[in-house]
């Protein structure tokens, strides 16, 4: 940092410049706070100090006139530890770091005219950064570093090379404006013609680390069909849940802090409705079945879907699960993009049974040419019962609680037919 930058050395360039951004910035914004932590300037170089850094100036408004005094008396000499000043910071510097709001906005900006010189891990130390959502990754400007050198630094931050002081002053400015200035966010949704028009989506932001919910918000499009503007803190790394059935995750999503983001998933959709044919009785029609629906070939569940809706699909098979009785499975169902795929099933008939005794009923139908029990309502009192079922054949095998030999079973062949009722009775 002794080394000439114009007519100043390049500390007295960075010390003047950060004296006049932090004095007119504290003028203008009254909740903007400065800290600056230096390195390399305790111990000679000979010494090999790997520990030389130091919080010199603490937190606080106006104190512009603070850091220019106390950068006076601070001379460059020793090592570089970039990685161990980064933790440092991260672990110590920031007022209640671990609890900063969605209002509190903190950063680094970090300068430089050489690369680590005491074998830590920059990257790591940027990692911890993001856990604590310090910062989003910090800014680094470099005075005169080799592009051998500069490589080193893309897992830490954003990287901007000044090579003269005007170049200095206006990277310096430039990195401020985008940490004050707001953080917007274009979540483009797109659909199986590639154009970003999907919308009316739930969107939740969550951060990566602590998986704490963040954000959420409505997609929508505006007038010119273009998706809105949301606006985001950009300190940290979020997980994007574009809640579609199935929903569509982006995991680990970085903002530039101070520019309009925009990020775009495929997620094309179509319709499924469920429809009834038919009228069911009054008994059925306030039961309608409800739908378990799943990919194709997958054991989670999508969506639970009633009869007589219609709900929106990513593109694709799925696997249809009717919870009527008997149940209805339905597999391969595709769905394709801005189409509608209708999936219908009969309306329900009724059955109505009578009952003198108390016993053991249940109901069977003709499945693959196999009796199946598709029903069993175990011991039953004398009464009767309402059961809503599809059309189609079955028998009802009934046992009176009051026999003892299995020849009192009784067996009954009944059909059902939509929107019909129909009766059986077990009398005396």
């Amino acid at each position: 940092m002794t080394e000439k930058i114009g007519k100043q050395s390049r500390f007295e360039t960075a010390r003047n410049l950060l004296f006049n951004l932090a004095d007119s910035l504290g003028k203008s914004k009254a909740n903007v706070e400065f800290g600056i932590r230096v390195f390399g300037h305790q111990y000679p170089n000979k010494s090999h100090n790997c520990e030389d850094s130091k919080l010199e100036i603490p937190f606080g408004k106006n104190n512009a006139q603070t850091i220019n005094y106390k950068l006076k008396q601070i001379h460059p000499q020793g090592y570089t530890p970039i990685a161990y000043s980064i933790f440092k910071a991260a672990e110590q510097d920031f007022p209640n770091a671990t609890n900063t709001t969605d209002e509190t906005l903190n950063a680094i900006v970090l300068i430089t005219d050489g690369v680590e010189t005491c074998d830590g891990d920059p990257c790591a130390a940027a990692l911890l950064l993001e856990k604590k959502r310090i910062a989003l990754k910090p800014f680094i400007i470099g005075l005169g570093l080799q592009d051998s050198f500069i490589k080193k630094f893309s897992c830490v931050g954003t990287y901007f090379d000044a090579k003269t002081e005007e170049g200095f002053r206006l990277i310096l400015k430039s990195v401020v404006s985008q940490i004050m200035s707001t953080t917007t966010v274009q979540v483009n949704l797109i659909n199986q013609k590639g154009e970003a028009s999907e919308t009316n989506v739930e969107l939740t932001f969550a951060d990566s680390y602590s998986h704490l919910l963040k954000y959420s918000f409505v997609h929508s499009l505006n007038a010119e069909g273009i998706a809105d503007t949301l606006k985001l803190d950009p300190i940290g790394k979020y997980d994007l849940t574009i809640h579609t059935m199935p929903s569509v995750v982006k995991n680990n999503i970085s903002f530039d802090p101070g520019r309009h983001n925009i990020i775009a998933a495929d997620v094309p959709q179509g319709n499924l409705q469920l429809t009834l044919v038919g009228n069911p009785t009054p008994q059925a029609a306030s039961t309608p079945p409800p739908c378990v629906i799943r990919q194709a070939n997958k054991t989670d569940i999508v969506n639970e879907q009633e009869f007589g809706t219609m709900n929106r699909y990513l593109i694709g098979e799925y696997d249809l699960e009717i919870l009527s009785l008997p149940p209805v499975e339905m597999r391969g169902i595709l769905i394709k993009g801005d189409e509608t795929k209708n999936v219908m099933l009969p309306a329900a008939g009724t059955l109505t049974v009578f009952f003198d005794d108390g016993g053991l009923a249940s109901i069977y139908n003709m499945e693959m040419n196999k009796w199946k029990k598709v029903f069993d309502w175990g011991l039953v009192t004398p009464n009767s019962y309402d059961l809503n079922l599809q059309p189609g054949e079955y028998n009802l095998v009934y046992f009176p609680s009051n026999k003892r030999a299995s020849e009192y079973t009784q067996t009954k062949h009944f059909k059902i037919q939509t929107g019909q009722i129909t009766q059986v009775s077990f009398k005396k």
